[in-house]
Parts: C-alpha cells; structure tokens; sequence
C-alpha cells in the first residue's frame, strides 16, 4: 500500500471516529451548536457514504437513550437529517424500528403522505418487506388502506411487489404473523384485508397458536365468527393441549362458549390432561358456566387423566355452591380418582385444609352422607374418611361420620386402624371420642 492511500485512508477513519464521538459526546442545547455537528456528520458520514442514514439515526437514537439529559438536542439533530433525507431516501430494507420509533415519540404523523406519489411511511415498509416496521407503524394507527397516487393501499403495493410475506405470513420473533397481530388489535378490517388476499388463518406461533386462540382469549366472539367462516380449524390445540373450548370456560366466556359448541366443537372434548370445560368452570367456580354447559349436553361425571371429576375439582378448591349444585343434578359421590379417593375423602381434608371456610365443608360432608356416600370407601393406601379426620383431630367431623355408621376400627393397607392415626399424631380429643365408641 502506497504512503498516499495509507494516508487517506486513516484521514477517512479518523472522520469516522471523531463523527461518532460528537454524536454519542453531544453536550449543547444551542441549535447553532448542533447545527455545526450536523453539517460535520453529513460532510464526514452522509456524503462519504462511510454509513448509511438509517445506521446514523440508530446511532442518534441509542446515543439519546444514554445521554438523556440532551435528549431534546438529539431531537433535533435526528431532524435536520430527517428533513434533508426524506424517508424515501433512507435505507429502509434495514428494517430498523429505532428511528421509527424515536420519530414516533417525537409526535410525527404515521399517515403523512408523500405529497407527489401520496405514499405513507406503511405504504414504504410494505413494498421494501419491512416486517417490524410495519408492526410498529400498524401498532400506532398507520392507516392500513391509505391509498396512494394509484390508488394502492400498502397491502395492495405489497402484493404487486411480490413481497406477499410482509403482511401475510411472514413471521416474527414470536412466531406471530400479521394476522395473529392485526386480531390481538383487536382488528377485524385488518383481518378481513388479511384473510382476502390469502394470510394461512391456521398458521401457528412459538406457543403453538393460531389467530383463533387469541380471538378466543379476548372474547372477540366477532372476530372468531369472522375466522370460523374463512375456515379455521376449530378443532385446533395449544401446545397445553388446550381447545378453544376450554379457552372460553377458564374466562367464564357464556356466549363464546355457547358459539363454538353450536358451530362444532364437542362439548365433552378434552385436553391433554383429560379435563373437559366442565371441569374448568367446576375448578374455577364459575356457576353460570356449569348450567350451560349440562344444558348443552356435558358430561357431569366425565374424568380428567388423574381420574377427578368436576365434583372432585368443586370441593377440593373448596367452592360449595357448585359442588352442593352438581350432587343435587345427579353427580356420582362416590367417584374415585385413579389413586381411589372420593369427593368425601376431599371435603373430610377441606375441614382442615380451609378452616376459613370449616362450616361449609361440613355442610358438604353431611350432604354427602346423606345422598349415600360410602363412609367406609378406601383410597388406593386403604384410607377412610375416619382416618382423615382421626389424623388432623377433627372431632367435630369425626362425629358426624362415627354417627353414620363410619368403621371404628377400619384398617389401612398398613394395618392401621384411626385410633392408632389419632395416636400418632397426638390427636388426644379424637382418641378419646374412638375409644367411646369401641376403638381398639
């Protein structure tokens, strides 16, 4: 390398160095001042070509993020080199969102329009692919059938580009394409727009979701019916193993619930642990939700992989009314769960478990027992409600089930009987109330 070019070239470099140490060392807030800076990084940056404008303004943004204190000042550097390079001009296939954004929060108009060819700052991000920018402009009102001198809407421009992934299918960080965006916007033009010119209405996220899911979530019962005529699977699930069904019944959701049974979702379908929506309003307390749902044909006594019925869910999360509502309607008391317990092993545990709530448990229990609960049913290690309640010196349960008809001396897998429980734990009162009853 000749002395010539060596020299030159560390001149160009030193340029370099020295713009960038003004931009992110700018400590003035006179504007004939930054007037001065500006002209150094267009005659050193701009018109050298060493950086595109858009890496500039990045630089300026981060700058004005650390340097805060002059953050207007950088507000206007950012705008003279904005206003002598339009954004037609800047490099926008970067697809950078930190200019945008930083104009944005300076209070510039999303739907600005060009004054010869009309275009807006979407019209530019659609037909140069900008995906997040054209996040960014949508999430912030950007007009998405603002038209140009043609008579082109940005989505329109996008098409006849070619460039079909920028607001169809193309997918975010997220997994998210633009129609899984425009619904969670609750936008339902935006959708329609989509949906015309072909956006995959089951594509799915990173969680495993489509655009239905999220309608389903919010409750936008009209954006789903939108969906559902386009032809979405209905019968679709999330990597929980979720249907848009038990979706609805976690919110409580009546009319989204009624709306996806009548159009075809089975109402007893269940998730991949086994639970159906009648177990989610029975576990959640939501009394609305269980009438629906056995109006509309729900299994009462259907069982979840671990074997609980929604009678088993009602009375562990200790929710009364339900649980007082499905015995009077004919659920199975005496259901066992795969490890053999009943709903009144559950309610016997409840007297402890929520002491707050110790005088509607013993409502359930003596419902129980007199629906015909079996007093004496053993879980899978041979327990029986008398154990329970000899374990956790529950004297006030222990006579209700001692009275009807419990087995004093009852013996686990072990050979123990509630006496020897009472023993054990130091349950004084209740060995007492056993051994007047004949414990041995």
């Amino acid at each position: 390398m000749d002395c010539f070019n060596y020299y030159e070239i560390t001149a160009l470099l030193k340029d370099y160095i020295d713009s960038f140490s003004i931009i992110f060392t700018l400590k003035t807030s006179h504007e004939d001042e930054i007037d001065v800076i500006y002209k150094k990084i267009k005659k050193r940056l701009i018109k050298t070509k060493v950086l595109s404008i858009q890496k500039i303004c990045d630089a300026i943004y981060f700058a004005a993020q650390y340097n805060n204190r002059y953050y207007n000042s950088y507000w206007i550097l950012f705008k003279k080199i904005f206003e002598e390079f339009r954004p037609t001009k800047l490099d926008y296939t970067t697809d950078s969102i930190l200019s945008l954004e930083f104009l944005i929060s300076k209070g510039a108009d999303v739907n600005a329009k060009d004054t010869n060819s009309k275009l807006t700052p979407l019209h530019i991000a659609a037909k140069y692919n900008c995906i997040n920018c054209t996040e960014v402009l949508i999430s912030h009102g950007a007009d998405i059938n603002a038209k140009n001198d043609n008579g082109k809407s940005p989505l329109q421009l996008s098409v006849s580009f070619e460039n079909q992934r920028i607001a169809l299918n193309k997918r975010n960080e997220l997994g998210e394409t633009m129609l899984h965006i425009a619904v969670a916007k609750k936008q339902i033009g935006i959708s329609k727009l989509l949906l015309l010119h072909g956006a995959d209405i089951n594509a799915k996220d990173n969680q495993g979701e489509t655009a239905m899911h999220i309608a389903v979530r919010m409750g936008e019962i009209e954006i789903v019916k939108l969906l559902i005529s386009n032809g979405a699977n209905i019968h679709l699930k999330t990597k929980g193993g979720l249907t848009f069904l038990h979706l609805a019944a976690d919110k409580g959701d009546y009319i989204m619930i009624k709306f996806l049974i009548t159009h075809g979702i089975d109402v007893n379908v269940k998730s991949d642990n086994g639970e159906t929506a009648f177990h989610i309003v029975a576990r959640n307390n939501i009394f609305d939700g269980i009438d629906l749902l056995l109006s509309l044909g729900a299994d009462i006594d259907a069982k979840d992989i671990k074997g609980n019925t929604a009678l088993h869910n009602a009375i562990f999360k200790n929710n009364m009314r339900i649980a007082k509502y499905l015995i009077y309607y004919g659920a199975n008391i005496n259901a066992k769960t795969a490890f053999g317990t009943t709903p009144l092993h559950f309610a016997v545990i409840n007297t402890v478990r929520n002491t707050s709530e110790f005088s509607r448990a013993q409502e359930i229990i003596e419902l129980l027992l007199s629906r015909g609960a079996y007093i004496n049913e053993k879980n899978e290690k041979g327990i029986t409600p008398l154990h329970l309640a000899s374990r956790m010196n529950d004297v006030y349960t222990a006579t209700i089930l001692i009275e009807y008809g419990a087995g004093i001396n009852a013996k686990d897998n072990q050979g123990k009987t509630p006496l020897q429980y009472a023993n054990k734990h130091n349950a004084n009162e209740i060995a007492k109330l056993l051994i007047l009853h004949g414990a041995k």
